[in-house]
């Protein structure tokens, strides 16, 4: 199925709408006409998140916390968040959070 297909039922069930002004929801990283076979969720992405994700050659991540959490003006391997964008960029890996839509 399309990545888009995924999107459609997360926002059925977690309208964006419903997520704090200061959030960060909905598709973090990837396009959405990416063919998605399998799936990972968490609650955080960290790099045993990424890591597993990697091993198991998953197409998505659903995370309920967004990655990143906060704002950087740098992606570089030099930062952990960086590191870990980067390893998921690289595999081609796609981030959905629900966060606060979720939680309302």
């Amino acid at each position: 199925m399309k990545l888009q297909n995924i999107i459609d039922f997360m926002e059925k069930i977690c309208p964006p709408t419903l997520a704090e002004d200061w959030d960060n929801v909905g598709l973090l990283l990837g396009s959405r006409q990416k063919k998605v076979d399998k799936i990972l969720t968490c609650l955080t992405i960290d790099k045993a998140v990424v890591d597993e994700a990697i091993a198991e050659g998953v197409d998505c991540i659903v995370s309920h916390h967004p990655f990143p959490f906060h704002s950087a003006k740098k992606w570089t391997t030099d930062t952990t968040d960086g590191t870990l964008l980067l390893k998921l960029v690289g595999a081609q890996i796609s981030v959905y959070s629900p966060h606060t839509a979720h939680d309302s």
